[in-house]
């Protein structure tokens, strides 16, 4: 499963993610058609993320915006790195103002103990680096 992204239903979230290494990615997309753009979806695949992978291990979150053909409309993602080397990619979250879409990454970054979860509501784009706190290479 090196370095591809995950395309499972909810219900196999916790044994995929057991066999998950290195270069591994979980896109809310893969979850849900539905997830590209709508926040509660997205916010539903991470809970499901978040009983998973200790929220210690984030290490880093960042937001980017890319044009999404046909009509280039730019399209947030947020990319969360955990310890273990898997990358959570949500794409129903985005900031820069006060909206459903910057309420779900504020509850995303201080899920995972990201003091500088307001950024949410102020920067359009962001990069938020941490130690992580634990070792978090073996799972819960």
């Amino acid at each position: 499963m090196t370095k591809a992204t995950v395309k499972i239903g909810t219900r196999r979230l916790k044994r995929v993610i057991a066999r998950m290494g290195k270069g591994d990615v979980i896109s809310d997309k893969a979850f849900n058609k539905y997830a590209n753009g709508v926040t509660k979806y997205s916010l539903a695949v991470w809970d499901a993320v978040i009983k998973e992978l200790p929220a210690d291990g984030f290490y880093k979150a960042e937001m980017t915006y890319r044009p999404e053909p046909p009509y280039n409309v730019k399209t947030a993602i947020l990319h969360l790195y955990h310890n273990s080397g898997v990358k959570v990619k949500l794409h129903g979250v985005n900031s820069g103002y006060s909206g459903e879409g910057p309420r779900g990454t504020f509850k995303v970054l201080t899920d995972i103990g990201f003091k500088q979860a307001d950024i949410a509501f102020k920067k359009e784009t962001f990069l938020l680096r941490r130690r992580a706190t634990a070792n978090t290479l073996q799972r819960v």
